[in-house]
């Protein structure tokens, strides 16, 4: 029998395998077209160089990628422009064997086999608190919407739904916020919810004390807000994986990784850990 050591080809003792996966994008899944690859690593990469060349995104029309390093274990991957519409796509890290760095050793190859929907994107104004919703770039509502205060602006770029619930609890305490602060309002539970950013940025519907000011002024806590029936359109017509893009509040980006802000960075920066946006 081999011994640890003698080949990268045999088996490969636990203490010294790595493994990859993709969290956010399950086998047999359907996704929208802005939706970010997310490689996760179970040990530090190293080698990156050599590792990135072992990662592939495949299907008709889908675009050169480039990958953008967020930690020694999370890579995403992109296209300069957003996924093809109605595409199967395979996302592969071949690292079956191969060293990462510190002699971790890839253990098996990532194999991931997905779909896109139609393209879906939204364009939340502020100057006009109204949402614009395309489906393969048509036109298909415009609904009048309240965006963050301000103490508390709504983030502008591209974000990418993250995960919807048909009803979501909303907090304060989970923001370090206690009874008494400036920031602080009492928790509720928000209907047909669309979450936009890690920290907390949702699409969903308004609060009854907020159905006056819906197209007219802004009170939410950065999140976008709409009527109901507006609401529930947007839950049942947009997905994960879908753009939503904010502008005009005079506030800067998210920071690319509370959610996925990737589509905020320059195709050609992509791949610089150094790049600062406007985040």
């Amino acid at each position: 029998p081999r011994t640890r050591g003698e080949s990268t080809l045999g088996p490969v003792t636990a203490a010294n395998q790595a493994d990859a996966w993709i969290p956010n994008v399950q086998e047999g899944g359907v996704y929208g077209v802005g939706q970010i690859l997310e490689f996760h690593f179970s040990e530090p990469v190293v080698n990156k160089d050599a590792i990135e060349k072992l990662i592939s995104v495949t299907g008709k029309g889908v675009g050169e990628g480039k990958i953008r390093w967020y930690s020694d274990t999370v890579a995403r991957w992109r296209t300069e422009d957003y996924l093809p519409a109605r595409t199967a796509i395979t996302a592969k890290a071949n690292i079956l064997g191969v060293d990462l760095g510190n002699g971790m050793i890839g253990n098996s190859n990532l194999v991931v086999n997905f779909s896109t929907s139609d393209k879906r994107y939204a364009l939340a104004d502020n100057n006009t608190k109204t949402m614009q919703m395309f489906v393969n770039d048509k036109l298909v509502n415009t609904v009048p919407i309240t965006l963050g205060n301000e103490d508390w602006p709504s983030v502008v770029g591209k974000l990418v739904v993250i995960e919807q619930e048909a009803t979501y609890k909303f907090d304060p305490t989970t923001l370090g916020l206690k009874k008494g602060d400036p920031h602080w309002y009492e928790p509720f539970t928000a209907h047909n919810t669309s979450r936009l950013t890690n920290s907390g940025v949702f699409v969903h519907q308004a609060l009854p004390s907020a159905y006056a000011y819906v197209g007219v002024g802004n009170v939410s806590h950065g999140c976008l807000g709409m009527m109901p029936a507006d609401a529930q359109y947007f839950f049942d017509t947009f997905d994960v994986g879908d753009i939503v893009e904010t502008v005009n509040t005079g506030y800067p980006m998210a920071d690319p990784d509370n959610g996925y802000g990737d589509w905020n960075i320059p195709f050609a920066s992509y791949s610089d850990e150094n790049y600062k946006g406007d985040w």
